[in-house]
């Protein structure tokens, strides 16, 4: 009898193992193909993917996404897939990256500091290419209001650094190099 009980549990956990494997590919197969390289900024619309499916991206999507724009790369161990959030500025894209049964392995908010105050913005802009390579430039603008809440000019400071991420075969995203400087 506890034979017949361990055989059942082994069947019925290897089918369950199946059978997400089988929906995440599935998930994938409604999801467009983006086309590389890719740029966003704060103007960037991003669009959904056409026809994709919301019961499985509710089931597999990152925490605080709410639509697919598409699969950004495949290899045999990981899939990256762009999701989008919305941030203070509008949509702002989140690469993600799951190994082929679904699971997530990292992911990384691509826009995630832009923003304007009184006294500065903070813009950025990024290129996702070809070689799972992603460039974001953070351009942070700031300056000293008068007693008018005019900028004073001679106070304004740019300092611009570019960070570089590299999604490596295992799904990892790996910070590779940081650079900046003040104009």
């Amino acid at each position: 009898m506890m034979k017949h009980s361990i055989i059942l549990f082994i069947l019925i956990f290897s089918m369950s193992c199946s059978y997400k494997e089988e929906s995440f590919s599935r998930y994938l197969l409604t999801l467009d193909k983006l086309k590389l390289p890719l740029s966003y900024n704060t103007h960037t619309q991003i669009e959904p993917s056409v026809g994709y499916d919301s019961t499985l991206f509710n089931q597999y999507k990152c925490s605080w996404t709410y639509k697919p724009s598409g699969i950004l790369y495949e290899t045999k161990n990981s899939v990256g897939v762009i999701e989008y959030s919305v941030g203070d500025i509008g949509t702002t894209p989140v690469l993600v990256t799951y190994n082929l049964k679904g699971i997530k392995i990292d992911s990384l908010f691509i826009l995630k500091n832009v923003g304007f105050w009184e006294t500065g913005q903070n813009l950025e802009s990024a290129v996702l290419t070809s070689n799972n390579t992603i460039v974001i430039t953070d351009t942070i603008k700031t300056w000293k209001l008068d007693q008018n809440y005019e900028i004073i000019e001679s106070t304004v400071e740019v300092d611009i650094s570019r960070s570089t991420y590299q999604i490596k075969e295992n799904g990892l995203i790996q910070k590779s190099e940081n650079q900046s400087g003040k104009i």
